[in-house]
């Protein structure tokens, strides 16, 4: 629709706005998608299949009783979380057994808390590729203190793995549960101790393979018969670790994302640029005929 003569500048203004202000929302809108897509998470494969289990168990005992001066405690709590193609399991486990005087006849006191993981470990159903393998990454943290009088206090932490692949028998039997690696760990005193292990290849011939991961904390303390003074066990003791497979293909790479400064500035200086073109565009306009 054309502008009268009697308002052609007031006209010619309106619509160069109205238009500036159309492509200035449309071009805002560009920028923010883009926004979006540079900081949206990047994709991540998995090699495997995984599946598995928690436990937990604490014992006490005191002999011949507890009492005042005597007592024995034991708590632990352990979790587990599947997550990207990982088994991560952690858990945290404090004991004591404490001990005051000998009695007559002596006392003795212990404390135990045990977690124990299991998973199962199974190729992809349209996996046609090359052996993988699986790597168990763990750390573990235990503080103890330990002393006694004419008595014995002792303690710490345990931890053992074991990887059992499952090898076919006969079709009939199916398959059968071998043992193919085993690790045993043991402190008993304060230690911070990190460190990766190679369970080795997982044949995707195999049925499946099974992980089991056993982490005990403990504490025992015992006094000597009317001599006995005291006896004192604390322990405190964390373990995580990662089960993790590796197929030898490299995953997609990420692009990688720009600082959020540099992004936003660089959004304002196309938005800019763009506002600068429209600008212009209206002032031409804006020029009486």
């Amino acid at each position: 629709m054309a502008c009268p003569r009697s308002n052609g500048f007031g006209c010619l203004a309106s619509r160069a706005r109205a238009a500036f202000e159309g492509r200035w929302r449309a071009n805002a809108s560009l920028v923010g998608a883009l926004l979006l897509a540079l900081a949206a998470p990047p994709a991540v494969a998995s090699a495997v299949l995984l599946e598995g289990g928690i436990g937990v168990t604490t014992t006490t005992e005191c002999s011949p009783w507890c009492g005042t001066l005597s007592a024995a405690d034991a708590n632990i709590d352990a979790d587990s979380t599947l997550v990207n193609g990982q088994l991560k399991g952690d858990a945290g486990g404090a004991t004591s057994a404490v001990l005051g005087g000998g009695g007559w006849l002596g006392k003795a006191a212990a404390g135990t808390g045990t977690a124990e993981w299991w998973a199962t470990v199974r190729a992809p159903a349209d996996y046609d590729g090359d052996p993988f393998n699986l790597y168990f990454d763990w750390s573990l943290w235990l503080i103890s203190s330990h002393d006694a009088l004419l008595g014995q206090a002792e303690g710490g932490a345990e931890m053992t793995v074991r990887w059992y692949e499952c090898r076919p028998l006969t079709p009939m039997l199916g398959c059968f549960p071998f043992l193919t690696f085993a690790q045993k760990r043991v402190y008993s005193d304060s230690v911070l101790v990190k460190d990766v292990w190679d369970l080795g290849l997982y044949d995707a011939d195999v049925s499946y393979g099974r992980l089991q991961v056993t982490f005990t904390v403990a504490s025992g303390a015992t006094s000597l018969p009317i001599v006995g003074v005291y006896a004192s066990a604390i322990d405190f003791a964390t373990l995580g670790f990662t089960l993790s497979a590796d197929d030898g293909e490299l995953p997609p790479q990420p692009v990688p994302e720009p600082d959020g400064l540099s992004v936003a500035l660089a959004a304002l200086g196309v938005l800019g640029l763009l506002r600068c073109r429209s600008m212009s565009t209206a002032s031409h306009c804006q020029r009486p005929a």
